[in-house]
């Protein structure tokens, strides 16, 4: 644990002591300006493109053009603002799904960096070369994403392994991008007509998501920590770390072979329904019993296996749930199934981080009390998380409040679930799933 959090503070310091650094207020200029003109870029593009989607026959929303511009920005703006896209696109809390939408796409759009920039990254890491390490070494990575790419290896032991390298130049091209970031966010609350937004809080998350993705040891430790917590359950596996081998640059891990993306398989739909309850079962004890949650679970790091068994990969983006949170979710989560509207509405308002001076108490709790109403009653092949939440994601946001961060996180870690579940097995029955979590998180509170 203590491990842990000072990787934390040393995350939480690094923008202070960066611009310390020297050349570090020159190499923040020449940023800004490559930022400035992929922006004004961009700008000009997305105006022509609403002048002639105007004129044209074909019409898009304002909202489509604008969440197409915004991805098409983060993909030009290199790999910090991919992985911003990347995280942004799971909020649907803040954004509606149009904008959404062309973000996600940026899961697919990051390049593999140059092979030699992985010899150099071991070599610096372990003082040793790849053939002195690795008896194989495949030069063409199996996944590449905005952090870090991943290469499949073998031992000379004769073990083949997932190698995981950070790209090089990202930690310094994430001091730069937050640092800029969050001295225009604070600039921006000073406005008085955004005052009431937000802005640096926002900013800080962001970062603070990305800057825990950037040492992976973090995410190492991430990994050891959901193996311990289903080391009782055989149907839940985590690759295996390879312990020596694994430091702030680089993850050595077991390679799990014979891994199909679970919108390539072709199984017919009762061999799903067994690793899918598994998954959920997973994911509710993650929440509700651990606090630990994996919020990343789209079908590039969840995999099925049949028999009931699934592979969860990649465990830098995690979010963390106090006690209190996670009884107050589970009370939260079993009204809805109780059709405990008023109580729902009550513990909305009282974890809110934001609530407005005047506030319209008694609308707000009708209009909770009729969404939970109306989902209460639905069966379970039609009850969704997804139009769930962003019912309560819409009236939060016309009232005026700004949800508890720790039930955003756990609200969107079950939609990217549902996203993969609801395909495969539409009769999946959420809320039945949840309640044995709900009474034992429950009963600790006793």
């Amino acid at each position: 644990m203590a491990k842990t959090q000072g990787l934390e503070t040393a995350n939480r310091s690094f923008s202070l002591e960066a611009v310390q650094r020297p050349f570090f207020p020159l190499k923040i200029g020449l940023r800004l300006g490559e930022l400035l003109s992929h922006i004004g870029f961009h700008a000009i593009r997305l105006g022509a493109i609403v002048l002639w989607n105007t004129l044209g026959k074909q019409r898009y929303s304002s909202r489509a053009l604008l969440g197409r511009s915004i991805a098409g920005l983060c993909a030009s703006l290199g790999a910090t603002f991919i992985k911003i896209g990347q995280i942004l696109s799971t909020r649907r809390d803040l954004f509606p799904q149009e904008i959404i939408a062309p973000l996600a796409k940026l899961q697919d759009r990051v390049k593999p960096f140059a092979f030699r920039h992985v010899q150099a990254a071991i070599l610096a890491e372990f003082g040793r070369s790849i053939q002195e390490m690795f008896a194989e070494f495949e030069e063409q990575p199996i996944a590449s994403a905005s952090i870090a790419s991943v290469y499949r290896a073998r031992l000379h032991n004769g073990q083949w392994v997932a190698v995981k390298v950070r790209r090089p130049g990202i930690v310094q091209q994430v001091e730069k991008d937050l640092w800029l970031m969050r001295f225009i966010a604070r600039g921006l609350s000073r406005i008085p007509a955004l005052r009431l937004v937000p802005v640096v809080e926002m900013v800080n998350e962001l970062g603070k998501y990305i800057e825990q993705q950037l040492d992976l040891r973090i995410e190492a430790h991430n990994t050891r920590h959901f193996q311990e917590q289903f080391a009782h359950n055989s149907q839940v596996l985590f690759p295996a770390l390879i312990e020596k081998y694994c430091s702030q640059a680089i993850l050595v891990m077991e390679f799990i072979d014979g891994l199909v993306r679970i919108d390539q398989l072709h199984w017919e739909e009762t061999e799903y329904q067994e690793s899918l309850i598994t998954g959920v079962r997973v994911l509710y004890h993650m929440i509700f019993l651990d606090g630990f949650i994996h919020c990343d679970l789209h079908p590039g790091n969840l995999y099925l296996r049949k028999g009931g068994q699934v592979v969860i990969l990649d465990t830098g983006f995690i979010a963390k749930m106090e006690p209190t949170d996670r009884y107050q979710f589970a009370e939260f989560f079993l009204g809805i199934a109780t059709n405990a509207g008023k109580k729902c509405a009550r513990i909305i308002y009282e974890t809110a981080l934001y609530k407005p001076a005047t506030f319209d108490r008694e609308g707000f709790e009708r209009e909770v009390m009729a969404l939970i109403e109306r989902s209460t009653g639905s069966k379970a092949d039609t009850f969704q998380v997804a139009p769930f939440a962003a019912q309560i994601f819409d009236i939060e946001r016309r009232f005026g409040l700004r949800g508890s961060i720790n039930f955003t996180m756990a609200i969107l870690s079950l939609l990217v679930f549902e996203g993969i579940a609801k395909q495969l097995y539409p009769f999946l029955d959420f809320q039945a799933e949840a309640k044995p979590f709900l009474f034992q998180a429950l009963a600790q509170r006793q």
